[in-house]
């Protein structure tokens, strides 16, 4: 399980041998009547999916991994990118063999 930062909501991501779990803490604004309220979003990413990972060295601040669906481009930041990287690409090549 890998920390990420989406634009500046802080979530978890799990690599499983078909997809990838995108799970983003989100907290509803505070009211002065009700308490604060946190909830998560959870996104399931397919693995055949994935077209293409990239993975950004930072010198200066935590590194950025941009994968590419059809659909959509995912851009995290994340502390262990490179380890992320490699796990991905691993499990793209565990499933390209199946």
């Amino acid at each position: 399980m890998y920390t990420i930062r989406e634009r500046g909501r802080n979530g978890n991501l799990e690599i499983t041998s078909s997809s990838l779990v995108r799970m983003i803490h989100e907290k509803e604004p505070p009211n002065f009547w009700t308490k604060r309220r946190c909830h998560d979003e959870r996104v399931v990413i397919p693995l055949e999916s994935v077209t293409h990972v990239m993975h950004r060295l930072n010198r200066l601040r935590t590194d950025v991994v941009t994968i590419s669906t059809p659909d959509r481009t995912w851009k995290w930041k994340v502390a262990r990118a490179e380890a992320l990287g490699e796990e991905l690409n691993g499990a793209l090549a565990a499933l390209q063999e199946t």
